[in-house]
């Protein structure tokens, strides 16, 4: 919702009483100015993002015994009155990633952890992942306090919930990574098929 916001200011005038000679005069009076108000033009920002959605998590293992880095895949957040945002991962209902300067236009967004970011999950535990979305919006406190910013955050994405594999038997890390960016193409592909159809329902 965008809220207005007004700032009203009075300004009250004086004036006593004067002495002449020996006679004494005395005149009082108190003028108000007329009351001025100003509206605050800028809009406050309060509604949070739309959730992102469509989220999907691919695994790589590593030969260690430990989850080597995680492939997660979803489609942005739409946010038309304060676009510039963020986006921040959840492991278990606990954030343990954010991923700032983005824009919360609906795009197709990505992001892989690095070697052992997922904080060395190991094989055979199960583990719920999701995301929100916050925008970058700025609250008007009043005259004397000004603008503060604020995060309005969305709802939480789909979640997630992954089990943690070890290699099948005579599979390298390098060849499961490699099956896995084939699993992301054919993901983007069928995600480009449908945008393409769509485009052509909306051309009719």
């Amino acid at each position: 919702a965008v809220v207005p916001v007004t700032t009203t200011q009075q300004t009250t005038t004086s004036v006593q009483s004067t002495t002449s000679g020996s006679s004494t005069t005395a005149a009082t009076s108190t003028a108000s100015a007329p009351t001025s108000t100003s509206t605050n033009t800028e809009p406050v920002d309060t509604t949070p993002p739309s959730a992102p959605s469509n989220l999907s998590v691919i695994q790589h293992p590593n030969t260690a015994g430990l989850i080597g880095s995680i492939d997660f895949i979803w489609t942005g957040s739409v946010d038309s009155q304060s676009p510039s945002g963020s986006y921040s991962i959840y492991l278990d209902n606990k954030e343990f990633w954010f991923l700032g300067s983005k824009t919360l236009d609906g795009r197709q967004e990505s992001f892989t952890t690095a070697e052992g970011g997922a904080t060395n999950l190991p094989y055979g535990s199960t583990h719920t992942f999701y995301i929100t979305a916050s925008d970058g919006a700025r609250t008007f406190l009043g005259p004397t306090s000004g603008y503060v910013y604020v995060r309005n955050v969305s709802l939480p994405s789909n979640s997630v919930t992954v089990t943690i594999t070890a290699l099948s038997s005579g599979e390298t890390a390098t060849t499961s990574r490699r099956t896995t960016f084939q699993q992301v193409a054919n993901i983007l592909k069928s995600l480009q098929s449908l945008l393409n159809q769509i485009e052509e329902f909306l051309n009719q």
